[in-house]
């Protein structure tokens, strides 16, 4: 049976995160997360609570309560990084020299360009959902 700091370790490495961002966005000492993914230490119930919340993940699983990893607020993420990428690119777009038939793109077509290609993201991710619905409902 796996201890609670290999399955933290586990599920670190599963979000591909190194010890350092971890430490970080769960708010506690490095050397500290590295004395319980270790075995020399155990968290406390509060910081299990704040590493899962960091990974993403339930508490269930560091605790040893279910075997699987579930990942929570997916969804939530994965639009949050869509939203910082579409910012990226927008910002990039305004200060590169972009040309459209051979004049400087206008910032309305810029605005145009980042909004047809969210609206595109958006519509494949609602059809791999009702996709998945149709999966487990023929599941069963």
């Amino acid at each position: 049976m796996e201890t609670m700091g290999e399955r933290i370790a586990k599920a670190r490495m599963y979000m591909n995160l190194n010890q350092r961002e971890l430490a970080k966005k769960a708010n506690i000492a490095e050397p500290t997360l590295s004395r319980y993914e270790n075995g020399y230490r155990e968290p406390k119930a509060g910081t299990i609570s704040q590493i899962a919340e960091a990974l993403g993940i339930s508490a269930d699983y560091i605790l040893g309560i279910t075997d699987t990893i579930e990942v929570i607020n997916k969804d939530e993420n994965n639009l949050i990084a869509i939203e910082d990428m579409f910012d990226d690119m927008n910002i990039t777009l305004h200060n590169s020299s972009c040309l459209l038939y051979g004049k400087p793109v206008s910032d309305k077509t810029i605005e145009n360009i980042v909004s047809a290609m969210k609206g595109a993201i958006l519509l494949s991710i609602q059809e791999e959902k009702e996709r998945e619905l149709q999966n487990k409902s023929k599941d069963k």
